[in-house]
């Protein structure tokens, strides 16, 4: 049986043949720097009142309308920090894992399988509810967009790190 270490030096020497477990560790820094940004802007302009400011011109109006369900007037900020906080934490734990997928195989599963019931959920939300068909070009093209990116990647990574520990 080979040891832990020799399964990893192995592992990573099939990076150098797998493009999708060579470049798996960029997808993973781009999506988390995509949550924290996109989640972290949206955190602050909720606590700073940022968004009050948005609501005076058309075009601020349509980047709300784009990202904010149930219309442009605030009347769930609370939800959308608190949503807010969980991606931002969640982009920092990508962030931080990165260089090490073979150790976090559980959490990556789960970044996908997560983010593939909200982002379903959301899009079914905007097909049925009335007025909420613009996240379809909105926060749901750029999560979808993001997502699908990241399981491209994952998948193959996956494989072969599961090929080399058995």
């Amino acid at each position: 049986r080979v040891g832990t270490e020799t399964k990893r030096a192995c592992w990573r020497c099939r990076l150098e043949t797998n493009f999708y477990a060579r470049h798996f560790n960029k997808v993973m820094t781009l999506m988390g720097l995509g949550f924290i940004s996109f989640f972290g802007i949206a955190l602050f302009a909720i606590l700073f009142g940022w968004t009050d400011h948005l609501l005076k011109n058309e075009v601020g109006r349509l980047i709300l309308r784009l990202i904010r369900w149930g219309g442009v007037e605030p009347h769930a900020e609370h939800y959308e920090a608190m949503i807010s906080i969980i991606y931002v934490v969640w982009g920092w734990f990508l962030l931080k894992i990165a260089k090490f997928p073979e150790k976090n195989i559980a959490f990556l599963d789960f970044t996908a399988i997560a983010n593939m019931g909200h982002f379903g959920l959301m899009t079914a939300m905007a097909l049925v509810m009335p007025n909420e068909k613009i996240h379809l070009l909105g926060d749901l093209l750029l999560g979808w967009s993001i997502l699908v990116l990241f399981i491209v990647f994952w998948l193959p990574t996956r494989r072969s790190i599961l090929q080399e520990t058995q």
